[in-house]
């Protein structure tokens, strides 16, 4: 019920909003710049927070997206030279930095790790679903071979049991067919 709420303040997605999302993609193919990389990233993380709190997988692909998008090499090769471009800059100023622009180079790198973090955290977060998965699978392969083995002893019992008593009911009418020739035997014998 919760998540259901959840969802209800999570505004879905419209068609807009997945059109602007294509063309940020298009401009990072052909114009990669850092501010570019950041508002995808946003547009992925929106998508993978919706769909999460509906738990709909489709998340997945869009987390996918996050790390397909920080882990290409013009993105990387952006990010690194945004890194050199603000060490540069921070290098050439005189050594009195005003704060303002203190501030403003300390949010950047606070920006880049918990980007980084952000990322480990939903690599992280994949690991933990596949290995959640196949430890469900393996837990239904276990109980899915131990119903058929139980199935196949019970199988074969019965099949023991009605071999028994198929032995029992050939020994009952083996015994009837003597204890009946004995009778007639001795019948025989008194009338002569």
């Amino acid at each position: 019920m919760q998540k259901n709420s959840a969802a209800c303040f999570m505004q879905k997605p419209d068609k807009q909003f997945y059109y602007s999302l294509l063309r940020q993609e298009q401009l990072i193919q052909t114009k990669p710049e850092i501010d570019i990389v950041n508002q995808a990233v946003q547009m992925y993380r929106k998508c993978v927070e919706y769909f999460d709190s509906l738990q709909d997988p489709i998340k997945y692909y869009f987390l996918e997206k996050i790390q397909t998008a920080l882990s290409e090499t013009k993105t990387l090769m952006l990010i690194m030279n945004t890194k050199n471009d603000i060490a540069e800059q921070s290098m050439r100023k005189p050594p009195k930095i005003s704060f303002t622009a203190e501030k403003k180079l300390t949010n950047e790198i606070d920006q880049i790790q918990i980007k980084k973090a952000r990322v480990q955290q939903v690599n992280l977060m994949i690991k933990i679903n596949n290995e959640a998965e196949q430890q469900s699978l393996n837990v239904q392969n276990m109980v899915n071979n131990y119903a058929d083995e139980r199935e196949n002893l019970e199988k074969k019992l019965k099949e023991d049991l009605d071999s028994q008593q198929n032995n029992i009911d050939a020994r009952l009418m083996k015994r009837r067919m003597t204890q009946r020739n004995m009778t007639v035997s001795h019948s025989m014998q008194q009338l002569t």
